[in-house]
C-alpha cells in the first residue's frame, strides 16, 4: 500500500480561525493526494487480494493477536463477526474466506467460537457446495477501501489535530469530514455519516479514542 506520511509544513497564521482554515486546506490536499495514489484500492474490490492474503497469513501464523500486532483494524467481537457473516451470506467472497480462516485459527488455538461464527461454520459444513456456488459473480469486498478510510482519518486526526468526527450541529471540520471531501473529489461518493461509521467500527480494534 503506497501510503505517504503527511509532510511537515510550517504555517504562519494571525488567528485561530486562519490556522484552522489553513490546516483544513493542507489536510484536504494531503487526503486527495493519498486517494489518487491509492485509487486502485478505493474501487469496490480493489486491492483486496493482497490485503486478504496478508490477513490470512497473519491468522495462520499467530491468530488474532498477530492481526492486532500488525495494526490490522480487527477487534473480533460478536458485532464485527456478525457483520462479516451477513456480508458472506450476501455474497461477499472475501468475508467468506476470512471467516473460514478465523474459525480455523480459533479452533487451532482451542478458543471458543462466538455464536455468529459457530452458525457460519455449521452452515458451511452442512452445505459447502451451495455456499460456494451462491458466491459466484456476487459483490466484491470493501475491506481495503474501509481500511484506507480509517487510515486517512487517523492521520488527519493525529497530524493536524482535528477531532476524528463531529456532531451534526457543528460546522467545524473533522478528520472524517475532510476525508469525505477528499473521496468526493476523486469520484468516491460516500456520505460523511458512512465515513464516520467506518471509523467508529474500525477504531475499536486499536483502542483509539
Amino acid at each position: 500500500m503506497a501510503y505517504a506520511h503527511p509532510g511537515e509544513t510550517s504555517r504562519r497564521h494571525s488567528s485561530p480561525e486562519m490556522k484552522a482554515t489553513l490546516g483544513e486546506e493542507e489536510a484536504l490536499q494531503w487526503a486527495v493526494d493519498e486517494c489518487l495514489r491509492n485509487r486502485h484500492q478505493l474501487r469496490r474490490g480493489g486491492y483486496v487480494q493482497e490485503y486478504v492474503e496478508r490477513c490470512v497469513e497473519l491468522l495462520r501464523d499467530g491468530g488474532e493477536l498477530a492481526l492486532r500486532a500488525a495494526a490490522i483494524p480487527w477487534c473480533g467481537d460478536e458485532d464485527e463477526v456478525s457483520d462479516l457473516v451477513r456480508s458472506s451470506r450476501d455474497g461477499d467472497e472475501t468475508a467468506h474466506r476470512f471467516l473460514l480462516e478465523l474459525a480455523a485459527a480459533r479452533i487451532e488455538q482451542a478458543q471458543s467460537l462466538s455464536r455468529p461464527l459457530k452458525e457460519f461454520v455449521i452452515e458451511f459444513l452442512r452445505d459447502p457446495k451451495k455456499s460456494n456456488s451462491a458466491r459466484v459473480g456476487r459483490k466484491r469486498s470493501d475491506f481495503a477501501r474501509d481500511f484506507f478510510i480509517f487510515y486517512a482519518i487517523f492521520q488527519i486526526k493525529t497530524k493536524w489535530e482535528f477531532p476524528a468526527t463531529r456532531n451534526e450541529a457543528t460546522r467545524s471540520a473533522s478528520a472524517a469530514s475532510i476525508t469525505q471531501k477528499a473521496l468526493e473529489k476523486v469520484g468516491i461518493h460516500l456520505t460523511e455519516a458512512a465515513v464516520t461509521k467506518i471509523w467508529n467500527c474500525k477504531k475499536k480494534s486499536l483502542s483509539i479514542e
